[in-house]
């Protein structure tokens, strides 16, 4: 059996973050994976600890970039 410091179970999204405008003015944004849940465990596993996600991801072009 594996084990976790941490385990988080919620929803990841994903933020669009501004990232500059384009050669014509309008903005630009690039995709992140965030929510609250999996903000933590990235916190966490930076901090060196073992961790895990339970959530589903939707079948669809951004649940494909998750």
């Amino acid at each position: 059996m594996r084990k976790y410091d941490i385990t988080a179970l919620g929803e990841i999204l994903i933020d669009f973050v501004p990232d500059g405008k384009d050669p014509v003015g309008d903005m630009r944004f690039i995709r992140k994976a965030g929510g609250a849940p999996l903000n933590v465990l990235v916190t966490a596993a930076k901090a060196g600890l073992n961790t895990a996600f339970i959530g589903r991801v939707g079948d669809d072009l951004l649940g494909d970039f998750l």
